[in-house]
């Protein structure tokens, strides 16, 4: 299951690899071993809200004993892990196209004792290796927005779920399409920045239209960008996240890392950006 697959030179999947491994092995702790941008109350820390985040779908979802979870650009692997401790499914496969985060999952799922119900894998979204109807439930956190395509990955996630199985995404979509040239140079930088393919430029309608010409049904989009965005923001320029990052990325990288998510703030401000939960049902 630790097999490293070799991306050929010049693919979307070597590029996503090489923009995440940055630093990724020594990232260790940092954020609890999260990615995601949170889901915010009052009063929360990073770690609270990237957990909520986490939670909200599990339950969105109704994760039980009898789930069988594919998590789809898993990270590190933190995300898994509290689900298995939270809802305890029968099995957790997380797949990641950066293998320094399928190792990492390896190792946290070894150390809280998981290995036999949560295992990580490297791979591609848009070439999902398992058979057909193989799981009840298809977990992706804004992994999404850098597959190669986001319909592609849909249809995959259609092929692996049983019959009335349900995804689950937190993603990112356009609130609104660009009206100036200023909305439209915001959104190719991030985009240029991010990894992000330009088919992937989807507005609400249609990421829904995407998914359900894909398999599904029942589709809800939850649009949360005012509890997500700016609040991860504020976290991101704090001066201790800055040194945290500065230490495991480097200059370059952290400057990086802080101006993609600059852009995104500029975006969700303008009003052009928002931050969307999705839950949808296998025909």
């Amino acid at each position: 299951m630790d097999a490293r697959v070799s991306w050929e030179s010049g693919t979307h999947e070597r590029r996503v690899e090489a923009f995440y491994s940055r630093g990724a092995d020594g990232f260790g702790d940092c954020h609890g071993g999260y990615l995601n941008f949170g889901l915010w109350e009052p009063g929360f820390s990073y770690l609270q809200a990237a957990e909520n985040l986490v939670t909200r779908l599990g339950r969105w979802g109704e994760l039980g004993s009898d789930s069988n979870l594919l998590d789809v650009g898993c990270g590190f692997g933190a995300q898994d892990i509290l689900l298995a401790q939270k809802f305890a499914p029968s099995l957790i496969t997380g797949i990641d196209v950066t293998y320094p985060h399928v190792l990492a999952g390896q190792r946290r799922a070894q150390e809280a004792g998981l290995t036999l119900s949560v295992r990580f894998q490297h791979g591609s979204a848009t070439e999902l290796s398992f058979p057909d109807a193989s799981f009840s439930h298809v977990l992706s956190i804004e992994g999404v927005v850098h597959f190669n395509t986001r319909e592609k990955f849909l249809r995959q996630a259609s092929r692996v779920l049983q019959p009335g199985g349900v995804l689950l995404l937190a993603d990112y979509a356009l609130a609104r399409e660009p009206r100036k040239l200023v909305d439209r140079a915001f959104l190719k930088a991030a985009c240029k920045g991010w990894q992000v393919p330009d088919e992937n430029i989807d507005t609400i309608e249609s990421y829904r239209n995407k998914v359900l010409r894909s398999g599904f049904a029942e589709v809800e989009i939850e649009q949360v960008g005012g509890r997500t965005i700016p609040q991860y923001w504020d976290e991101q320029k704090s001066r201790a996240h800055r040194k945290a990052m500065m230490k495991i990325r480097g200059m370059v990288g952290a400057a990086g890392g802080l101006a993609i998510d600059w852009f995104a703030y500029q975006a969700w401000k303008r009003g052009q950006l928002d931050y969307v939960l999705v839950r949808a049902v296998k025909k």
